[in-house]
């Protein structure tokens, strides 16, 4: 089966799955989960099982729940256990080894990065910091690809950038374009 997370215009955060010929009917997913404010940006993905939905408010917060089977969590505030990071803009989740990761881009520009296991989350790291400055971010996505985990950004200035976290550590940041050929400015990323 197939779940599907969207913000529509007005901001609110819907919930539905595909099923193998016909779709459930939408949830508003801040009905069981909690009134958390206006979305803005959303991203999903299934960890041992369940379905993890990371979404960033209008207020910049980053809030995560889990659905299991038909009933969801309550939300819970990423920066509470990870670090305050400041205003978040957009989030990108995957799955790798059995645990979520989650990137995200802060107003500033900033990317960061953090695991939730089990029943704890690790303090946001800096990956511009190990990957290299690339400057202004504005989006960001990201993927497991043969067990490590693949990022995606684009920079204000319309770059797309690549950087892969084996283990404990990351790659530098490579420039897309300069294997893939220029496109232009691009303004958002999406891998899988």
């Amino acid at each position: 089966m197939l779940h599907v997370c969207g913000v529509t215009r007005d901001r609110r955060l819907w919930h539905t799955i595909r099923r193998e010929t016909s779709w459930d009917p939408f949830g508003d997913v801040e009905v069981p989960a909690g009134d958390r404010g206006l979305f803005i940006d959303v991203d999903c993905a299934g960890v041992n099982g369940k379905l993890h939905v990371c979404g960033v408010t209008a207020d910049g917060r980053l809030w995560h729940t889990i659905r299991r089977e038909t009933s969801w969590d309550p939300f819970g505030d990423v920066e509470v256990p990870a670090g305050d990071r400041g205003n978040f803009e957009r989030v990108g989740i995957a799955e790798v080894s059995g645990v979520l990761h989650v990137c995200g881009v802060t107003r500033d520009g900033h990317l960061w990065h953090t695991i939730r296991r089990e029943t704890s989350w690790d303090p946001f790291g800096d990956v511009e910091g190990q990957a290299g400055d690339r400057g202004f971010f504005t989006d960001v996505d990201c993927a497991r690809v043969k067990g490590e985990l693949h990022v995606c950004g684009v920079t204000a200035d319309g770059h797309l950038w690549h950087t892969i976290r084996r283990g404990t550590s990351w790659t530098p940041f490579g420039n897309v374009e300069d294997q893939a050929g220029d496109r232009g400015s691009f303004s958002t990323a999406s891998v899988v």
